[in-house]
């Protein structure tokens, strides 16, 4: 398999991850889609786009200077998120 192959299936996982975790952390604290936008200070519509994960159609990425508010947000490590491990304790 191709390097750049690899490493698109790398970003594809991660992104996929981080999507999860966002859409988990605003279950779990029960906040909606336009309370989770402005705790990352982005709009609604481009928050409910970076949490749907598009298995079909464009892929759309979570910019990385969300993930990092999201992580900080979460108390989560954006090199573990990365690597695919668990949050911090």
């Amino acid at each position: 398999m191709a390097k750049d192959k690899v490493e698109e299936q790398k970003e594809v996982a991660f992104q996929r991850r981080l999507k999860a975790k966002m859409r988990m952390y605003r279950e779990m604290h029960g906040f909606n889609q336009q309370q989770m936008a402005d705790k990352l200070v982005i709009s609604k519509e481009n928050y409910q786009k970076y949490e749907h994960d598009q298995r079909t159609g464009p892929f759309r990425k979570v910019p990385i200077v969300v993930a990092l508010e999201f992580c900080e947000l979460a108390g989560l490590d954006l090199h573990e998120l990365l690597k695919g491990l668990r949050k911090r304790a």
